[in-house]
């Protein structure tokens, strides 16, 4: 009988457990999320090289990135807010992002153990 209530117990902590682990990925994503769109507003666009982590920045190197966040913010309009983070696996996730001029979504954002995209 106490066998049987431990697992019942367990069942029952088991969806708690999950939720506790994705609020807290999520809050993950959105603190670099948010440092991120901090730094494309300011174009501050060594503070974005430095969310980079080492595969980004090789991709896409500041002078790159400085030219497309630059063109982004031209063409869309500052940020102004972001939806909560949609968890599409551990490491990544989809964040829509309202901008002055239109929606952009955010998509496949990677986030590293070192907090980097």
């Amino acid at each position: 009988m106490l066998r049987n209530c431990t697992w019942v117990l367990l069942l029952l902590l088991l969806p708690a457990a999950a939720e506790a682990d994705v609020a807290e990925e999520s809050k993950r994503f959105e603190e670099v999320a948010q440092r991120i769109v901090q730094a494309i507003n300011a174009q501050d666009f060594p503070a974005i090289q430095r969310e980079f982590n080492r595969q980004m920045s090789e991709a896409m190197p500041l002078e790159e990135s400085s030219r497309f966040f630059s063109g982004l913010v031209n063409h869309f309009g500052k940020i102004e807010t972001l939806e909560s983070p949609r968890l599409a696996a551990p490491d990544r996730a989809e964040i829509l992002a309202h901008a002055t001029r239109s929606d952009l979504e955010f998509t496949k954002i990677t986030v590293t153990g070192d907090g980097k995209s």
